[in-house]
């Protein structure tokens, strides 16, 4: 009777914990899972350079690119890293307070559809990816 009273509670315990970890999966999942954002509408002229900034943390394994098959209007601008600007009130080594930032000089008038990447490594070694797309609209007047 002790036996089947001990196989119970720790069955019991088990299932209680296999819950506990579906459930932090589901919850990881959803605050990190895959979406995509449509960011703002920047409005720029011929010869202006934009910056672009997206949150991460670049010790964290967080990684920003441009997705080159999913933008529209590549020929109009051109986009380049300009790095990862750090934090100096960082609160923790893993919080998403660094900043990656682009360069996006506006070579002719139309309107560009860049999409960016954002992925990082989560919760056991699991990787998350999120999409963010910024509309650029360039205008014929130059830049001073």
């Amino acid at each position: 009777m002790a036996l089947k009273a001990l196989l119970s509670s720790r069955l019991t315990l088990l299932a209680a914990l296999g819950v506990a970890v579906l459930a932090c999966a589901v919850i990881g999942f959803t605050a990190m899972g895959d979406d995509h954002k449509i960011g703002a509408i920047r409005d720029a002229k011929v010869g202006q350079k934009l910056i672009l900034d997206f949150p991460g943390n670049r010790v964290a394994a967080h990684r920003w690119r441009l997705v080159k098959e999913k933008s529209r209007g590549l020929e109009l601008v051109e986009v380049s890293p300009i790095g990862w600007i750090i934090s100096p009130e960082r609160t923790s080594l893993y919080a998403n307070e660094d900043t990656m930032r682009f360069g996006v000089l506006a070579k002719a008038p139309g309107r560009a559809s860049l999409t960016f990447e954002h992925n990082y490594r989560g919760w056991a070694n699991r990787y998350y990816f999120r999409w963010e797309t910024i509309e650029v609209v360039i205008s014929g007047d130059r830049s001073p």
